[in-house]
């Protein structure tokens, strides 16, 4: 009978001692699982760090595009105005130019008359 008791204990110590064999088997998988989990969070919280840097580096960027085109806009406004001061004065010189080329003419015209009249040889 005792035979038969210690039997029965050592088949139970070996099926325990298998189910924790398992046990232990499957741990080791969630470990490496659990590993891998965070191998990978860590992996996305770098790649999130990275894209956060790039995107503040790219808002810095377009807000220095936007103060360089509010300084160009700036610039051509006052070229503009350089260009329409520039071609009111042009305008002006014009018209002086057409008034002193009348006068010229007008004078050429009462030379030729005069020259004509007095008998200037090569008016």
């Amino acid at each position: 009978k005792l035979q038969c008791g210690r039997q029965a204990l050592e088949e139970q110590l070996a099926t325990t001692m298998r189910e924790f064999n398992k046990v232990q088997v499957e741990a080791a998988q969630l470990r490496g699982e659990a590993n891998q989990h965070l191998t990978q969070g860590a992996q996305l919280h770098k790649s999130t760090t990275e894209t956060i840097k790039s995107k503040e580096v790219l808002e810095a960027k377009l807000l220095q595009t936007e103060v360089m085109k509010a300084a160009a806009e700036e610039n051509l406004v006052g070229a503009e105005t350089k260009i329409k001061l520039l071609e009111d004065v042009l305008k002006g010189k014009d018209q002086a130019l057409c008034k002193s080329l009348e006068k010229y003419n007008i004078l050429q015209e009462e030379y030729r008359r005069f020259a004509a009249s007095t008998s200037i040889p090569n008016a």
